[in-house]
């Protein structure tokens, strides 16, 4: 699991991602980068000494904008708004049979929504990968229009879904394995799995008191009539997220409208023009 784990790149800073990507994590929120405004109030002491105290805070204004997931929204909709066309290479009876049981398979694992899922996993993590599987079903002789026990599902793997990834390429660049390591609760208990792909075997491993154990049941191969001699993955990777240039500008924009809000709610009607001294005024809110 060791020499598994050594891939060529850092992993993604999800943590930061995350925190970018929900509005109500966004730095406005933090009192301590935008602290609450202490209204102070002159108190009398018995000997008569005047001093200023805080008396109370007031809730300042904190607008938060969710422009990272406008960003990936509009992104997703550019790439795959329109439905995927797949044709095949020639018109022969053997090419349309499989084209059309490729339709059928991509058909019945929703594909559309997939791609768009995969598409907005990958702008808002910067990782993403999809995992093609066989699962038999022996009360069916036929699925996706086709003679056999075998039923094709894709499942998805994120940083954006809890999921580490480890994809392990040679000196080639061609992928050798890959990996993927996420968490369950179990019996109220937290455990840890590791699942490593090759081109020819997978394996699962598991964590509970801190020493990996391989699961007998990982390494049983699939069925001889569902041998790919292929990692069944397909793994893509960017080197940021997509609104990592204007990050900045995001944030200077919710200060800006947030100290516009304060302001508005201090003088937004009319001012008063007064003769005299003024010994009190209406409070943040008041008309």
């Amino acid at each position: 699991i060791t020499e598994l784990k050594k891939i060529d790149t850092s992993l993604p800073a999800i943590d930061t991602f995350n925190t970018q990507w929900d509005p109500a994590k966004h730095d406005i929120f933090d009192t301590t980068l935008r602290p609450d405004k202490p209204i102070k109030e002159e108190v009398e002491t018995p000997d008569g000494t005047v001093t200023s105290q805080t008396a109370r805070f007031e809730k300042v204004a904190r607008i938060a904008i969710a422009l990272q997931k406008l960003i990936v929204g509009r992104r997703v909709a550019f790439m795959f708004g329109n439905p995927v066309n797949v044709k095949a290479d020639a018109e022969t009876d053997k090419q349309k049979e499989v084209l059309k049981a490729v339709k059928r398979i991509l058909t019945d694992n929703k594909i559309n929504s997939t791609n768009r899922k995969l598409a907005r996993a990958l702008f808002r993590s910067t990782e993403v990968a999809e995992y093609w599987y066989a699962v038999k079903d022996e009360s069916k002789k036929e699925h996706h229009g086709i003679t056999t026990p075998f039923k094709m599902k894709v499942a998805v793997f994120s940083p954006a879904l809890g999921d580490i990834l480890y994809p392990l390429f040679d000196e080639y660049g061609d992928l050798v394995a890959f990996s993927r390591e996420y968490t369950r609760i179990e019996q109220s208990k937290e455990i840890t799995y590791f699942d490593t792909w090759t081109s020819d075997r997978s394996a699962r491993f598991k964590k509970t008191s801190g020493d990996w154990e391989e699961l007998a049941i990982s390494t049983e191969p699939v069925a001889k009539e569902y041998q790919l001699g292929k990692i069944p993955i397909i793994y893509a990777r960017q080197d940021q997220v997509e609104w990592a240039d204007v990050q900045i500008l995001i944030d200077r924009l919710e200060k800006l409208l947030s100290n516009f809000a304060d302001t508005n709610d201090y003088h937004a009607a009319p001012k008063i023009f007064v003769r005299g001294h003024i010994t009190g005024f209406s409070k943040k809110g008041e008309s």
